[in-house]
């Protein structure tokens, strides 16, 4: 899978939608098949999906079916699935003009000193604290419309097709987990006072 990047400043959907269907009409005798595209019409940048033997046939397509301003390919990483990435893939007939930006914003969560909190509290308290981050990032990731690509283990990879919906969810963690940790430090003291 190879997901290219263009930058086609001016273009029209429908134009590039032509320019789509263009690929698909030459794609078979380069044995490249493309799958989706996503475009931004505000700065006119095209991500395109495709499978094919070599980035080489995949580039040769696109000039085979006047594809303009192709800057480069990048192979599309399988660890991070492309529908958690981007969401859902968009699925249009060939033809068919369409926007769906393809930029994304990555934002990742990590519980900092994962292995001495576990020395500390030991295996099941530990487990509570990353349950509760959990929880409190995916409640906050459906919030601000992002998208959980995958666990890390100690943290979260998100996804956000805005920059001011990832910012506003991370700011958002961080206050849910201090009012977390206040009400922790609050309990653990008046139990201490009561003991003291």
């Amino acid at each position: 899978m190879y997901l290219d990047r263009h930058d086609l400043p001016g273009i029209t959907p429908e134009e590039l939608a032509e320019a789509h269907r263009q690929d698909e009409a030459t794609q078979d005798g380069y044995g490249v098949r493309y799958h989706t595209y996503w475009f931004d019409p505000s700065n006119g940048s095209v991500f395109c999906l495709a499978e094919g033997p070599s980035r080489e046939a995949i580039e040769t397509v696109h000039r085979q079916g006047a594809r303009r301003g192709c800057i480069g390919n990048h192979r599309a990483r399988p660890a991070a699935p492309l529908n958690a990435l981007f969401g859902e893939i968009p699925r249009h007939p060939t033809g068919t003009a369409y926007t769906a930006p393809g930029m994304r914003a990555i934002v990742f969560t990590d519980v900092c000193g994962s292995v001495a909190q576990t020395q500390e509290l030991g295996d099941d308290g530990h487990m509570q604290l990353l349950r509760e981050h959990n929880s409190i990032v995916r409640s906050e990731l459906e919030s601000h419309a992002g998208r959980e690509v995958k666990h890390t283990g100690d943290g979260i990879m998100g996804s956000f097709s805005s920059v001011a919906s990832a910012v506003s969810f991370a700011v958002a963690v961080q206050r849910r987990l201090a009012d977390r940790n206040d009400a922790a430090w609050s309990r653990s003291t008046s139990v201490s006072d009561q003991c003291g």
